[in-house]
């Protein structure tokens, strides 16, 4: 599924077609804060996203992304409450976000 995804955000104006919008992240910027409200699903274009929880002053690792067509966002959009991990830009980064409504 990722592979498709990937595929068609390739082509020029793929996320307006999908009904995205293009968000580009500098380097070290936030792109989901821990404990926000927020229903946005992110598609990864370009770039490294890092994952990670915040848990009583201590950062947990989940992990990183760098593949085109990774979705990051996806558990809040679908389950309501608040973000539950950090993602942040490891390198400049583009994605294509989605309202979830």
């Amino acid at each position: 599924m990722e592979r498709v995804l990937a595929e068609l955000l390739a082509s020029s104006g793929a996320d307006v077609g999908l009904g995205g919008t293009t968000v580009r992240f500098s380097a070290g910027s936030a792109v989901i804060e821990q404990g926000e409200v927020d229903d946005t699903v992110y598609l990864l274009r370009s770039g490294r996203l890092r994952l990670f929880r915040r848990t009583g002053g201590v950062e947990v690792e989940l992990g990183r992304m760098e593949d085109p067509g990774s979705i990051v966002g996806e558990i809040t959009a679908l389950g309501g409450g608040t973000r539950t991990a950090m993602v942040v830009a490891e390198t400049d980064s583009e994605l294509v976000a989605f309202d979830a409504e």
